[in-house]
């Protein structure tokens, strides 16, 4: 286990500039021999949903 650091679970944002396949990256990278636990997934679908979208340039 890791200690907390307030970040959502978010462990990279990332920008693809392309007008097509472009937009907010969130990743979130686990190491696990097993499933993912739904509350994980859970999480990070309500980070995504709280996360404002970048403005149109």
């Amino acid at each position: 286990m890791t200690q907390a650091s307030r970040d959502d679970g978010v462990d990279a944002v990332a920008y693809n500039k392309d007008p097509i396949i472009g937009g907010l990256c969130i990743i979130q990278a686990k190491r696990t021999k097993t499933t993912v636990p739904a509350e994980a997934v859970r999480a990070l679908a309500g980070v995504m949903h709280d996360k404002p979208p970048p403005k149109a340039s």
